[in-house]
């Protein structure tokens, strides 16, 4: 048999990305769709997906965080700025062990200027927070021993 050369030539594009483009599945699903699963009693509460008009969440652009132990026993600093207004800003708090497993920790109180939140969650919860703004967060944790955490800001 012949055998063929084709010449192919490629231009390199460069693309923009956007950052506010959402992936969505207009075209409906594959041929089989699953099953919606099980309701597990002990699991988490059943999370409802917003309505078509609804306006989508806005999640906070983080410019900077940092969060850093203090010398008082399970007490440590959080240092945060946003990029954007946000009216209302969560912060939470993960251990993460020696095996990469991530636990969520219950803050006991956080304190923001003069202004003190007994919580006992695992949820700090910040109002009108100002874009491009340094907050500084004093939080005390449950725990005392030293761990590895990680913050979450939603």
């Amino acid at each position: 048999p012949q055998t063929r050369t084709v010449k192919m030539t490629a231009t390199k594009t460069k693309g923009v990305k956007n950052e506010d483009y959402t992936p969505s599945n207009d075209e409906g699903g594959g041929k089989h769709p699953g099953s919606g699963g099980t309701p597990d009693p002990k699991g988490e509460d059943d999370v409802t997906a917003p309505m078509p008009g609804e306006k989508a969440v806005n999640v906070p652009k983080v410019l900077s965080q940092r969060i850093i132990q203090m010398p008082a026993s399970s007490s440590y600093r959080v240092a945060l700025v946003l990029e954007n207004d946000c009216p209302i800003v969560h912060i939470s708090v993960k251990a993460i062990g020696d095996d990469g497993n991530k636990e969520n920790i219950i803050i006991k109180e956080y304190k923001i200027g003069k202004q003190k939140s007994n919580v006992n969650s695992n949820v700090m919860i910040l109002k009108d927070v100002k874009a491009k703004t340094p907050y500084e967060i004093f939080m005390f944790l449950e725990y005392s021993e030293k761990m590895l955490l990680e913050l979450l800001i939603y």
